[in-house]
This record gives C-alpha cells, sequence and structure tokens, in this order.
C-alpha cells in the first residue's frame, strides 16, 4: 500500500459518512413534513363536510 492511500482512504470513508449522516437527516425531515401533510389535508377534509 502506498503511503498516501492510507489517508485518501480515510478521507474517503469520513466523506461517505458525513454524506450519509446528511441523507438520513434529510430523510427524516421529509418524512416529517408528509406525516404533517397527511395530518393537514385529513383536518381541511373534515372541515369541508
Amino acid at each position: 500500500m502506498q503511503p498516501h492511500s492510507s489517508g485518501r482512504r480515510k478521507q474517503a470513508l469520513l466523506f461517505v459518512r458525513v454524506w450519509a449522516e446528511a441523507v438520513l437527516r434529510h430523510v427524516e425531515r421529509v418524512r416529517a413534513i408528509r406525516r404533517k401533510d397527511t395530518t393537514d389535508t385529513r383536518n381541511h377534509e373534515r372541515m369541508e363536510d
């Protein structure tokens, strides 16, 4: 293994980890928005009846 490849590998793993954590935060946010939208839609439909 070349001396710099270990550092590059660590940097790549860090990048992937940071990226994956960001994706998970976005997924959580999207799910929360969808839940709120579903609740709001149901409430609105009940008001129309």
